[in-house]
């Protein structure tokens, strides 16, 4: 601002400025007053002519610009507002484009092209897509002098990899016409000649760079890609098309890799670099040769090596590996799916700073790393023998750390801030014991630990924090299975954010302490099952606890002392709350059979509201049975259904496409419940809806088809 009080100054004559020195710059004062406002005045009018300009503009000028080149929202959202959700910051319920406005005279200029749905899908949802016109895919009769119909002949079973691609988003054989209308809400219907359709994937393909696979047998040669050792799917990294008239195929699109497509390109996928996976043996910086590697079904883990067959066998389906010779150790780079940046990842994420004593941000903390070559267990040592204050131990690359049972100690308000760099996914296996004493902070940020995690005060008045954010703790798998978080002791409050963790076992005194606040937000607690206990206390007991549950899906019971609040999350098993007088919860899904403070707009309470005013609409006479019956039958209607509960899947946890429109659209903003909440699918679905008639031939019906 002194810059812009110099500016104005020089602007008076040279006796005023003289004869202002002289009385002690009074008027150059009063100027500083007014050049503020002239900032102001400069600030308003710099930012008048980036309006102008939808690639600058601010949100809100979006319509006013659209509403020039005469871009109308989808009808379903036309009265919701206009929200750009390629802004980070965006917590609006509607989704409209800038780039969509941007391109709106672009794309009515090529209307009627099949290319142009994919770019509109991007553009406006922000999804990858393959636009697929079902009329080539209509089989007929034949005439002799109709040609012109000739691809649409009968299925060549010698043509293995066509019938392997049968019924998916790149089928190309004959199918005989369907009647059904494609943008049915019950029965859509594809193969009919004036049907187009978009599909459109929900899933992205994360990478995870070199790390050492997981051994199942190490001594007969098996091995899995994932971490955790589950099989899982390995993912395309999509690569970019070769000319905007290009219809997208298998190598432009996030999906798994099949084995027959595996077979017969194996250089489009294997290798470093820009490629979907790769493999190294026995430490050597060269990968296994292509000429080496082969794709097979290893459902069974049975292959018949011959004297020329190849070293390596792969399913990409299952994530497994197969070596003729069993080499001493494996490590791999490859592609998984999932729907979102949450759990330990490869991808990014901003670094949150190290907390004081009173709540303040550490300004320089004690910086270590592990370097390579050093594994974890020597840092941590290095730093227990310091003992600083705060400290930020960072590990800067992907990896597997093998760190058996180690234990750490916290004094009082000392913080230990372990994390990953950004973009690095390093996986900690063993169990993790942590003391703590009165002040202590422990942050884990991107890590992922197979194996449990135990926190505990050295005394019941133990006031210490615990923050989980972008972490991965391996999920439960079943009743009695171990717990991946225990609190015991902790006193004051922990925190989930952004992770992915089993069961939460809080083991803290009901007399003498008060109960720990524990903050979930946009995470993932799974319990194996929905009668396993996900948030409570050994021996299956009340936790004492209190939760505050956010954009949340919690696989299994919760068992606490009190829910303080819980908004747009879906609970899958039964909640046991102690204190129903205290908290609420708010647009969220919750068993029946739960007790639980008040409810406000949660399913299937609503429902069940419904369907007893219309069975005593319909029959004014009906009996409690008949009310106990409707009330049931819309309990399992409503329940949510998932498209996969299996850890490591590119689906785990999203709502499947038959799942209630109550749930789907259940939240606050009218989006759906649960984990995924902050996506926006269901906005950004109904506006490529809206959008797609707009650019279709006449006559032609063009409908989304959820790939994934």
């Amino acid at each position: 601002m002194s810059k812009a009080v110099d500016q104005v100054y020089a602007l008076l004559p040279v006796v005023h400025r003289q004869r202002d020195e002289e009385a002690g710059e009074p008027l150059k004062a009063l100027l500083s007053v007014i050049a503020e406002q002239i900032g102001i005045v400069e600030q308003d009018m710099t930012r008048l002519y980036e309006n102008w300009f939808i690639e600058t503009c601010d949100d809100w000028v979006i319509p006013y610009l659209g509403d020039v080149v005469g871009y109308r929202p989808a009808p379903e959202i036309r009265e919701r507002g206009f929200v750009d959700y390629e802004s980070p910051d965006t917590q609006g319920a509607v989704f409209v484009s800038r780039r969509e406005v941007a391109n709106a005279l672009r794309f009515r200029r090529r209307k009627g092209s099949l290319a142009l749905l994919e770019l509109l899908a991007g553009d406006v949802a922000g999804w990858p897509a393959r636009a697929v016109e079902f009329y080539r895919l209509v089989a007929g009769t034949h005439g002799v002098k109709h040609h012109v119909m000739s691809w649409n002949t009968m299925i060549d079973l010698r043509r293995g990899d066509e019938l392997d691609l049968l019924n998916t988003p790149f089928d190309v054989l004959p199918h005989t016409v369907d009647v059904r209308r494609l943008a049915s809400r019950l029965s859509p219907g594809r193969y009919n000649p004036t049907h187009v359709g978009l599909f459109v994937w929900r899933v992205r393909s994360y990478p995870v760079g070199r790390t050492e696979a997981a051994a199942v047998d190490m001594a007969k040669g098996r091995y899995r890609f994932d971490a955790f050792g589950h099989d899982i799917p390995l993912y395309t990294l999509p690569i970019e098309e070769p000319e905007p008239t290009h219809i997208a195929d298998e190598t432009n699109l996030p999906v798994p890799i099949r084995r027959r497509a595996l077979r017969d390109r194996l250089a489009d996928y294997y290798g470093e670099g820009k490629k979907s996976f790769c493999i190294w043996i026995d430490g050597v910086k060269k990968p296994v040769d292509l000429k080496d590697l082969v794709s097979a079904d290893l459902s069974h883990w049975n292959y018949s090596f011959g004297k020329s067959q190849p070293a390596v066998v792969v399913d990409p389906e299952l994530g497994r590996m197969l070596f003729a010779h069993p080499p001493q150790t494996v490590q791999v780079a490859y592609h998984y799916g999932f729907s979102a940046d949450v759990g330990g990842g490869e991808y990014d994420r901003s670094m949150i700073h190290v907390v004081g004593k009173v709540g303040t941000t550490v300004p320089n903390p004690r910086p270590y790393q592990v370097s390579a070559g050093q594994n974890l267990i020597a840092t941590l040592q290095q730093w227990q023998a310091s003992q600083p204050t705060h400290a930020v131990i960072e590990i800067p690359s992907s990896g597997k750390f093998d760190v058996g049972a180690v234990s750490l100690s916290l004094g009082p308000n000392q913080s230990l801030h372990l994390r990953a760099a950004n973009r690095a996914r390093p996986v900690i296996r063993g169990a993790v014991t942590v003391t703590v004493e009165y002040g202590s902070r422990l942050t884990l940020d991107g890590l992922l630990l197979d194996g449990t995690l135990l926190v505990q005060g050295r005394q019941d008045i133990t006031q210490a924090e615990v923050q989980l954010r972008h972490c991965t703790l391996a999920p439960g798998k079943g009743q009695d299975a171990s717990p991946s978080l225990m609190l015991t002791r902790l006193g004051k409050k922990a925190v989930i954010d952004s992770s992915i963790v089993g069961p939460v076992l809080v083991s803290q005194h009901e007399v003498r302490t008060e109960p720990i606040h524990i903050r979930v937000i946009n995470s993932i607690i799974d319990a194996g099952g929905d009668e396993a206990t996900a948030v409570g206390a050994p021996n299956h007991e009340v936790a004492h606890a209190v939760l505050c549950i956010e954009r949340s899906t919690i696989l299994g019971q919760v068992q606490v002392h009190a829910i303080d609040s819980a908004a747009d999350a879906i609970f899958t098993g039964a909640i046991h709350v102690d204190r129903r007088q205290r908290g609420a919860l708010r647009f969220c899904y919750v068993p029946a059979e739960s007790r639980t403070p008040s409810r406000h707009q949660c399913q299937p309470d609503l429902a069940e509201q419904e369907a007893e005013r219309q069975l005593r609409t319909k029959q004014p006479a009906a009996t409690p049975e008949d009310v106990v019956v409707a009330r049931q039958a819309t309990r399992d209607r409503m329940r949510p259904s998932f498209t996969s509960r299996q850890h490591g899947m590119a689906t785990y946890c999203q709502l499947s496409a038959s799942c209630r429109s109550e749930i789907v659209r259940g939240a606050e903003d009218e989006g759906e419940l649960g984990i995924f909440h902050d996506l926006h699918h269901p906005q950004r679905l109904a506006n490529l809806e809206g959008r797609l008639n707009e650019y279709i031939p006449a006559g032609m019906e063009a409908g989304v088809i959820l790939a994934s």
